[in-house]
């Protein structure tokens, strides 16, 4: 993987990845978004399958992460000049974006300021925007993610006191996390320490800023759109999705049955090949000749999905395989999610590691003390998937963040 240094168009350094040409026909470029707190590398468990299929992945940290220079102030509408800045410099006209939990505002950031430069895009455990008409966020989410929610809405001194001080809710990883922690989904663990190395600041400022207006509408995302939610999801719960589905002129909704946060990753090589398929210029969703051929109705619709499935949402199972493309879902609709999972011993050693700094922080309070080091403010080597908040957020819907 190439490491790049560049100049931030908004100023200071911008820190990027590469991971390079893959010398095949039709090379796709997939701009990777991850979540809160995450740097911007493409996730260790998709450069195999990436290089496969003959796509190329770039990713880049958002400001405060690895390299890049902190920007209290920026938006999510602000990682879009920081993609192009990217993209220029690897010579790449073209791409597809794909962003997880906090990366997936981002995504559609992409999708709507840059129509002429994204092919197409996939969003996954993606939050809703916190002035989301009609949703009840906290539905179904697990109740720390909620706390976190609620102090992003109260402003950066509660955030991160909630960040440095809560002990981490084990309700929000369902058995699916765990088991995606236990094998290449581990991954987080490292890069969630590494995404907090420089303290609680950056992912502080990436929540408040998906918890504030994200600096564009939803009704200029024109292009194609998946939705891909889990439907256990307990950090950011489906209805969020839904939500999203509705709201997007080109999206389709794909719920992952029994699958949370984390563990709808473990289908992401279905959802490259469905990049793959979809990336190819298809013009705009106001161009009649340019959208191209999508399924049937009775090709989108799956049996056995939760109760309150949204009409016209694609439900698979967790182990999914393949992803077909369909039109927009067309009603509202709450996804039911699952009741947290009871608690278990050992497992996930990205979970374990959250266990391990919660017990240490017990004891330093016994002692009288406080730890202002990175570890102790609950690096949340677990929460994974990226905070994507929409309410207030926290970390866990990306709200949900490893977290």
């Amino acid at each position: 993987m190439e490491q790049l240094t560049l100049a931030r168009p908004a100023g200071g350094t911008l820190h990027a990845y590469d991971s390079g040409p893959t010398s095949r026909d039709e090379e796709l470029v997939v701009f990777w978004h991850g979540g809160t707190p995450n740097t911007g590398e493409p996730p260790r468990p998709l450069l195999g399958p990436a290089a496969t299929l003959g796509i190329r992945l770039l990713g880049a940290d958002r400001p405060g992460y690895g390299g890049t220079t902190r920007d209290p102030d920026a938006d999510v509408a602000d990682v879009v000049p920081d993609v192009l800045a990217v993209a220029d410099a690897a010579g790449v006209d073209r791409f597809a974006v794909l962003g997880h939990s906090g990366g997936g505002p981002r995504v559609l950031a992409c999708a709507a300021l840059a129509p002429e430069r994204v092919l197409t895009a996939v969003a996954i455990s993606s939050p809703a925007p916190a002035d989301a008409a009609g949703l009840d966020r906290f539905v179904g989410m697990a109740d720390g993610i909620v706390a976190e929610q609620r102090a992003v809405a109260a402003g950066r001194a509660a955030l991160l006191t909630e960040l440095a001080e809560a002990e981490f809710d084990e309700s929000a990883f369902t058995p699916s996390d765990h088991a995606a922690f236990e094998g290449p989904w581990g991954w987080f663990g490292p890069n969630v320490q590494a995404a907090l190395a420089g303290g609680l600041d950056a992912e502080a400022d990436d929540l408040l800023a998906v918890g504030r207006p994200w600096g564009f509408a939803l009704d200029r995302v024109r292009l194609p759109v998946l939705v891909v939610h889990g439907a256990a999801d307990r950090m950011v719960p489906a209805s969020h999705g839904a939500w999203l589905a509705e709201h997007l002129p080109g999206a389709e909704l794909l719920l992952v049955a029994d699958a949370g946060h984390i563990g709808v990753l473990e289908g992401a090589s279905s959802v490259l090949a469905e990049l793959r398929r979809r990336g190819r210029p298809i013009g705009r969703l106001d161009d009649p000749g340019g959208v191209q051929s999508r399924p049937s109705r009775s090709d989108r619709v799956a049996a056995g999905g939760p109760a309150s499935c949204p009409r016209g949402a694609r439900v698979v199972p967790h182990s999914y395989s393949c992803v077909a493309s369909g039109p927009p879902a067309t009603r509202r609709g709450q996804p039911r999610t699952r009741r947290p999972p009871s608690r278990r011993r050992g497992g996930c050693s990205v979970a374990s590691s959250i266990r391990t700094r919660s017990s240490r922080r017990r004891r330093r309070r016994v002692a009288g003390t406080r730890s202002g080091s990175p570890a102790s403010r609950r690096t949340r080597a677990a929460q994974v998937s990226s905070r994507s908040l929409a309410s207030s957020a926290a970390n866990g819907r990306y709200s949900g963040s490893v977290r």
